[in-house]
């Protein structure tokens, strides 16, 4: 099944690189778990504005937080509880990955350690 009709969108995407690229990998626990999270966010995008098959995760954001009229600039936060919740939990999964990535960069040699 096509990962657009996973996530909700009628429509395919421009560019499937990604989804092609991880179609034949085993993810770690934690890399399954940002994926999963990842996923959950682009589900919830689709629910609410299906027609946009393109969008990247900064389209997603900015759709759900929206632009300070005067600045221009993106808000901070969006009004969509549901949204802050699924975006905290992809920053809680990613910072989970990043903890074991970051021993196999000492552990590996692409950075030295103190």
């Amino acid at each position: 099944m096509p990962v657009y009709y996973e996530i909700g969108s009628k429509n395919s995407f421009a560019s499937n690189f990604t989804a092609h690229f991880l179609k034949d990998k085993k993810l770690s626990a934690a890399s399954a778990v940002v994926y999963e999270a990842g996923l959950n966010i682009w589900k919830y995008y689709f629910s609410k504005n299906p027609k946009q098959a393109n969008a990247s995760f900064y389209d997603i954001k900015e759709f759900f937080k929206g632009r300070d009229l005067d600045t221009g600039k993106m808000k901070n936060k969006s009004d969509d509880e549901t949204f802050n919740d699924l975006t905290a939990k992809l920053s809680v999964a990613m910072s989970a990955l990043a903890k074991q990535i970051e021993k196999k960069v000492y552990e590996y040699g692409f950075l030295k350690g103190n």
